[in-house]
């Protein structure tokens, strides 16, 4: 109850685990854990997912290099998609691309192109490449998760319990396009806003200095993220602290 009372009313997750543990036994987790909203508890899952295949993606680069394919991968079928729309459902499911495992001549001709490759979020609907399950096997079993394994009577309490799904591991933005801005003022705005567009503002307006930016617009399908695409480009990090510094650092270089 005293922790009801101190918590910030954005804690949504939080305060119905323990709303419902002031029912409950204390010791009844689970009916604490289904009190969440369905829709965080999947959120957790789906971010496990991702989480699951970012590393394996890293350690497949390493372990491969960039923009190959090799004996043992798994690329689209001609004409299936993955990765350039939403899929998965609120109940997990999903409308699930064919695949295909690389062969060794496919691999040593050089005859697939690397955009095909795509790599599993774990499921129970899903192949795992033959020269990648174990390292699925081993990232899952850091956390204490079988991927093949129902281990609770809660089905989603399990991986199996959601159908999985497949995603590009290379990706290229479309449609880019980018231009060099000089401005006077470090604060002034370089590109339009959706508030901008709402208010009817067209162009934006701003003085003409010795400062430089460049202005970049490209498409990603969902699933995938601008910021990312900065990051390659930038080579720098895209964490808003270190994006801060720099912001405070121009600043004071342009007071002196």
């Amino acid at each position: 109850k005293a922790t009801l009372k101190i918590l910030p009313r954005w804690c949504t997750a939080e305060k119905c685990a323990l709303e419902r543990m002031m029912k409950v036994r204390t010791t009844d987790l689970v009916s604490a854990l289904l009190a969440v909203p369905r829709q965080i508890r999947l959120m957790y899952i789906h971010a496990y997912q991702a989480y699951i295949f970012n590393r394996v993606v890293s350690a497949r680069i390493r372990k491969f290099g960039v923009n190959t394919v090799v004996e043992g991968d798994l690329i689209l079928e001609e004409g299936d998609l993955a990765g350039d729309e939403e899929n998965q459902d609120d109940t997990g499911r999903v409308s699930m691309p064919s695949v295909r495992v690389v062969t060794a001549e496919e691999a040593a001709a050089g005859v697939i192109d690397p955009a095909l490759l795509v790599l599993p979020l774990p499921g129970n609907s899903v192949v795992y490449p033959t020269n990648m399950g174990d390292i699925y096997r081993e990232i899952a079993a850091e956390d204490g998760i079988d991927l093949n394994t129902q281990v609770h009577a809660v089905r989603e309490f399990s991986m199996v319990g959601f159908t999985g799904d497949y995603r590009r591991v290379y990706l290229k933005p479309t449609n880019v396009a980018h231009r060099v801005v000089s401005y006077a003022d470090p604060k002034a705005n370089l590109v339009l806003t959706d508030l901008d567009r709402i208010n009817g503002v067209n162009k934006l307006e701003y003085q003409d200095g010795p400062l430089r930016a460049v202005t970049i617009e490209f498409h990603l399908p969902p699933s995938s993220y601008a910021t990312m695409v900065l990051r390659e480009l930038m080579k720098s990090t895209t964490a808003t602290s270190a994006h801060k510094r720099k912001t405070l650092d121009a600043n004071a270089a342009t007071a002196t």
